[in-house]
């Protein structure tokens, strides 16, 4: 019977990393010049590889081009630290805005975390972190890897020399996000 549960299991994540990769996540970002330019071509270059990974494509924009698969995540970079507004984030979502998802970045706080030589892997994964968020429409986290809830010194030396994974619970669930999107682009397309 666990045989068949985990066959069952791997074909649906197999039909729904299909369906992800035909599905591309727009992210538009905005304010970009608080971060060095460097720091994010790397942070968006390590947030595509991540997602591309487990079979999901995104791509960053600032145009406002119509997309097949929903509304596009807009990320906005946050200068200064802002004691006062959410003290212990590097960054939050706004999953259910009735516009479009958007994310907030606390770009100063994720430079003074590591070596500047280090801030845009790290920023590459405060983004994959809250893009999640957003696509999965939930503020939940998991036990380790990219999702967990506070990342602590080890899992910044990991990120050194590869990107922190995805919890299995999170690519099944990245995956149907996107899957829905396709299926929801079918409909409009075929009512057109």
């Amino acid at each position: 019977m666990k045989t068949i549960w985990v066959l069952l299991g791997t074909m649906t994540l197999a039909g729904a990393a299909a369906a992800a990769e035909n599905c591309t996540v727009q992210v538009r970002m905005s304010n970009t010049a608080t971060a060095a330019p460097l720091v994010l071509f790397q942070a968006k270059s390590t947030a595509a590889a991540m997602f591309a990974h487990i079979g999901v494509k995104l791509e960053f924009t600032s145009s406002a081009r119509p997309l097949a698969c929903g509304k596009p995540i807009e990320i906005r970079f946050e200068a200064g630290t802002r004691a006062a507004e959410r003290p212990d984030s590097l960054a939050y979502a706004m999953p259910y805005l009735e516009g479009g998802a958007s994310i907030h970045v606390f770009v100063e706080r994720v430079a003074a975390m590591v070596p500047a030589n280090r801030a845009g892997v790290v920023l590459g994964h405060v983004l994959a972190h809250e893009i999640t968020h957003v696509l999965q429409g939930a503020s939940r986290h998991s036990e380790d890897g990219v999702m967990k809830a506070h990342w602590e010194s080890g899992d910044f030396r990991a990120m050194e020399s590869r990107p922190l994974p995805f919890a299995p619970l999170d690519v099944l669930l990245l995956q149907t996000a996107a899957t829905h999107k396709t299926q929801g682009a079918d409909s409009l397309a075929a009512a057109k």
